[in-house]
């Protein structure tokens, strides 16, 4: 589930002003959650205490390009902050353009450690998978097993993951 109400703390850091502009990316897929995205963003406008929000919503079929467009729309509209819930390899996609322009990023679901901690200009909302691979390592150590599989995939998700 996205998390809006983190989202005034970048705006605070933004000049003053009356209005802002936000830019919330989501991939294809989660079109179905667009009424409930509509919903947590009008909520969270009363709780800003006067800050009046312009929320954009774009999806993405997760494509690089199809990312960038999006990504680059939201920039020539004067977008101030861009709320993510796309993967890990997605978000990556999102933060190398956004942080050459100053503009911050919050990530909700990418969990690749990699990503963590390249940029000031990203605010990631979940842990990365790395402490998920140290709680099964804890594990393995409490219960004295020493023989073990894991499966994960085979890309920079499933590697990271595991590692």
């Amino acid at each position: 589930m996205i998390q809006f109400a983190t989202l005034w703390i970048p705006l605070c850091l933004i000049a003053p002003a009356a209005s802002y502009k936000v830019g919330i990316i989501l991939e294809e897929s989660d079109r179905g959650r667009h009424d409930a995205v509509t919903r947590v963003i009008e909520y969270t406008l009363g709780t800003l205490g006067g800050v009046q929000l312009e929320v954009d919503i774009k999806y993405h079929s997760s494509t690089y390009l199809s990312v960038q467009g999006a990504v680059c729309s939201f920039i020539e509209g004067g977008t101030v902050a861009v709320v993510t819930a796309s993967s890990s390899s997605m978000a990556g996609v999102e933060e190398n353009i956004l942080r050459e322009v100053d503009i911050p990023l919050l990530v909700t679901e990418a969990t690749n450690p990699s990503l963590q901690f390249r940029s000031s200009w990203a605010v990631f909302l979940v842990p990365p998978d790395t402490y998920q691979s140290e709680a099964i390592f804890d594990l393995l150590k409490e219960y004295k097993w020493y023989e073990f599989s894991m499966i994960a995939s085979g890309d920079e998700y499933g590697i990271n993951g595991v590692l």
